[in-house]
């Protein structure tokens, strides 16, 4: 009996070693706010249209804890966002929600080409570009920016940030945020992973002041 109780013991205490460190090797995703970027919207022959005000909150996948080091944390894959804009009393403002644009990610704007004889330039959209889900890896220990939304300083509208917002000057209409205050739903996701924040959006003054702040 008690050489059973030894080989169940040992069995179980293999099992929670073995367990714990899978739990510790799987990516831990954290976010938080990013000061606010001056940023320049570009054509499709890489001259500047126009400057913004950005929005973002950086992703990170946390690094193992330096006892821990030994172990090697597994790289967030495929993460993608998904971003829901809220009133202040937490009821929807928009209804459909966004797909999160990575800010490191190529900005999907259009080619231009020249019709003959005449010379006349035309601008080819890729609606797959436009419209594809925006992923990426994030290895241990690294941060990757996440757009959330802009303003440009001649206005008093803000606009959620997506791939889409290129087909239209970066003036989403589906993503408009008139003067206010609103909260921004963040769900991050990877394999096997979720991470879930909220943020307030605060645009209620000049663009000087538009800015993220904690909930």
């Amino acid at each position: 009996m008690n050489f059973i109780t030894a080989v169940f013991l040992g069995v179980l205490s293999s099992l929670i070693v073995v367990m714990f460190v899978e739990w510790m090797r799987k990516p831990r995703l954290s976010l938080s706010i990013l000061p606010p970027e001056d940023v320049g919207l570009y054509g499709g022959d890489g001259t500047l249209i126009e400057r913004y005000v950005a929005l973002k909150v950086c992703v990170s996948n946390d690094a193992l804890p330096f006892a821990f080091r030994w172990m090697q944390r597994q790289s967030a894959r495929d993460c993608r966002a998904t971003l829901n804009f809220l009133r202040e009393d937490r009821t929807p403002f928009i209804a459909r929600p966004m797909a999160g644009r990575w800010a490191s990610s190529v900005q999907p704007v259009p080619l231009q080409g020249l019709i003959r004889p005449s010379m006349e330039t035309i601008e080819i959209h890729d609606i797959a570009r436009l419209t594809a889900d925006s992923r990426i890896h994030i290895p241990a220990g690294e941060t990757e920016g996440l757009d959330v939304a802009v303003r440009f300083p001649a206005a008093t509208d803000a606009f959620g940030w997506t791939n889409e917002s290129y087909r239209y000057g970066g003036r989403h209409p589906g993503f408009r945020l008139p003067v206010g205050r609103y909260l921004v739903d963040i769900i991050v996701q990877s394999e096997g992973v979720k991470k879930h924040k909220r943020f307030r959006i605060e645009n209620d003054y000049t663009v000087d002041e538009f800015r993220l702040a904690q909930v």
